[in-house]
């Protein structure tokens, strides 16, 4: 009974039901994602995180450490939104029971898509994109993987954690998936048209969405053995149910010095929930923090943490689609927060996270990634380095999947969180924008078209305490 009830509101959530309720209940009717309505939004964010400092006091010198909170959500990766997702927590709960709500939007034009698994006896080389024989598509369908994926990823999670001891917890929850256009009001902060206003700022237009068509909605995955499973838009796709434990050791926790140093360990497995998973997946999550109360007023966090996730534990069904995932695939999360505490125990946070995993469906060892779309009979005459806003070459679905390769998924995220008062008995609420940067980007200040990410997302985070 619990179980259905919350199926049917992650449905309503996801926007299942018609837009006209939601519009008479809520009385949204007439915002359209035009510049007026994004202004708005903007306005209200900035609002949001500025309103402490109107009334700021200094805090009472006796308030303990606090670490940052963290986003605690995974882009919607195409490939990965029917698995287990990678939970980050840095602190325990501060209460016995806590019920969190995260809804995410989240833009997909990802036309990274085509791998080839050479044959065993054939040796890997280091440069797989100068090899001179690939044999075609037709010839030899068990040798390719092909993949497609174009608009917004609604996803809705629950999670309920209760305390077990002063530093262990066990928590549990469910996740839900939907593939839309993005031509709703509500995610025109990702639409395909926010975003090339805003890189048409930054003057980065990409040629390839343009072409392609804006608000599209699909997803294909085709199989070595030449099998196609298809995303349907508006459709509901279950993700998992995930269970697991983590625990906390203090390293210090200094009133003098106004430190805090954390070690935290998690362990969970995930259920998945849908046909395109046939294995139980478990994983181990290791991170560690540190914050310094810098003034009565203000403190700053760095957290750390590395997963390992086993995507074959134990194998729950058997399907037809050959989705060939690795067994193990690992990932990593960095976070610096800013602390601003006010009057009556109100904290603001502004923090930015790098997180990164490598993909389910490739590695190095296995994989040539790099392919001439002509040698796996895909006629086209795109050449890249030639590709030009002023000299463009049309595009189809074809090309575009041929065009880029799944190398792996990386993502810069910027959050914003709001706590009502005291730790151990206020809500908090969260603001978060994530956009598909990768190590390399931001080290070279170039865009990496090898990034399984969502190209932006954003997303609100609810977390309800219960005494």
């Amino acid at each position: 009974m619990i179980f259905e009830a919350i199926i049917q509101f992650l449905k309503y959530i996801l926007g299942v039901y018609p837009i006209a309720r939601l519009q008479k209940n809520f009385n949204v009717k007439g915002f359209l994602p035009n510049d007026k309505y994004k202004n708005k939004v903007w306005f209200c964010i900035f609002i949001f995180v500025i309103h402490g400092a109107i009334a700021q006091t200094e805090t009472p010198a006796s308030a303990p450490v606090e670490h940052a909170p963290v986003v605690d959500t995974r882009a919607n990766e195409p490939v990965r939104i029917f698995s287990m997702r990678v939970p980050f927590r840095i602190s325990p709960i501060a209460s016995n029971h806590e019920i969190l709500f995260d809804y995410h939007s989240g833009n997909t034009w990802n036309p990274s898509g085509v791998l080839e698994y050479p044959d065993a006896i054939e040796p890997y080389l280091l440069d797989p994109w100068n090899a001179t024989y690939h044999p075609s598509y037709d010839q030899a369908t068990h040798r390719y993987q092909l993949y497609s994926a174009d608009g917004v990823i609604r996803s809705a999670t629950i999670t309920y954690t209760r305390k077990t001891s002063v530093h262990g917890e066990l928590y549990a929850s469910i996740n839900a998936n939907m593939l839309v256009g993005g031509g709703s009001f509500i995610d025109a902060i990702v639409s395909d048209r926010a975003i090339e206003g805003f890189d048409k700022m930054i003057h980065n237009e990409n040629a390839y969405r343009i072409l392609d068509g804006f608000n599209l909605a699909e997803m294909k995955f085709t199989d070595r053995e030449g099998r196609t499973l298809e995303v349907k838009p508006r459709a509901i796709h279950m993700g998992t149910m995930d269970a697991g434990y983590r625990h906390f050791f203090d390293i210090i926790r200094s009133a003098k010095h106004k430190l805090l140093w954390t070690l935290n360990i998690d362990a969970q497995v995930g259920v998945p929930l849908n046909r395109a998973r046939e294995y139980l997946s478990a994983g181990v999550l290791i991170g560690s923090a540190i914050t310094k109360q810098v003034t009565k007023n203000y403190g700053i966090t760095l957290a750390v943490g590395y997963v390992a996730q086993h995507d074959k534990m134990v194998r729950i069904r058997q399907e037809n689609f050959d989705f060939n995932y690795t067994d193990v695939v690992t990932g990593y999360r960095f976070l610096l927060g800013h602390n601003f505490d006010f009057k009556n125990h109100k904290r603001v946070t502004i923090g930015i996270e790098m997180q990164g995993m490598t993909t389910p469906v490739s590695t190095k060892e296995r994989v040539q990634t790099y392919l001439n779309p002509e040698d796996i009979g895909i006629k086209t005459n795109y050449i890249p380095e030639y590709w030009t806003p002023q000299n463009p070459i049309p595009v189809t679905n074809q090309r575009r999947a041929a065009r880029g390769l799944i190398s792996g998924s990386e993502y810069l995220a910027l959050n914003f969180s709001y706590r009502f008062g005291r730790a151990d008995r206020s809500s908090t609420i969260m603001f978060y924008l994530q956009d598909d940067w990768t190590i390399k980007d931001v080290l070279s200040l170039v865009s990496s078209e090898l990034n399984n990410a969502q190209d932006f997302g954003v997303g609100i985070k609810l977390i309800r305490l219960i005494p």
